[in-house]
């Protein structure tokens, strides 16, 4: 356990300056890799310890992006809190979507078609909704409510942390 913390704490200190030596675009490329790792850690989480295969992950991604920029552009809230309010809204969306898998029992392919029609749907309504007031895009990317995350070292500490913490924790 020592040297395992030992080794969190110097890729840690890594991370933390990277940053600071790296262009916007190596940084970007550093953010997604942290990305698809933290997403192949929850498939590996999914598949691997339950035997079941989703495909629906993108609606859970989907859902916590939503609900975390619909709360900063609506109600001012920070990113910071919004990306929690995110995540609880996607564990409960996840739960009601297993809820009824397991309660009717679907397995293998049947619980692929659950989660893809869940996500599939999900898709549609947001699509074919209208905004009830403009382009939500082009009032984010003008004027970004306070404490966002306007910074590429805030999103890659951000979400080195997660993801070392996420990897490591299974050791």
């Amino acid at each position: 356990m020592r040297k395992t913390s030992l080794l969190f704490a110097i890729a840690m200190a890594i991370l933390m300056v990277l940053p600071a030596f790296l262009d916007k675009y190596l940084l970007g490329i550093f953010f997604m890799i942290f990305f698809y790792a933290y997403l192949g850690q929850a498939w590996n989480v999914l598949t691997g310890y339950t035997g079941h295969i989703s495909l629906g992950h993108s609606l859970y991604v989907g859902m916590g992006a939503y609900v975390s920029t619909f709360l900063a552009m609506k109600y001012g809230l920070s990113p910071w809190i919004g990306m929690w309010a995110g995540g609880i809204i996607a564990a409960i969306t996840g739960l009601v979507i297993g809820f009824l898998g397991f309660r009717f029992g679907l397995r293998g392919v049947y619980f692929v078609i659950l989660t893809i029609a869940f996500a599939e749907i999900t898709r549609l309504v947001s699509v074919m909704s209208q905004p009830s007031e403009g382009s939500q895009a082009s009032s984010w990317t003008s004027n970004p409510p306070s404490g966002t995350f306007n910074s590429e070292a805030t999103n890659h500490t951000t979400m080195s942390g997660w993801d070392s913490w996420w990897h490591l924790r299974w050791l």
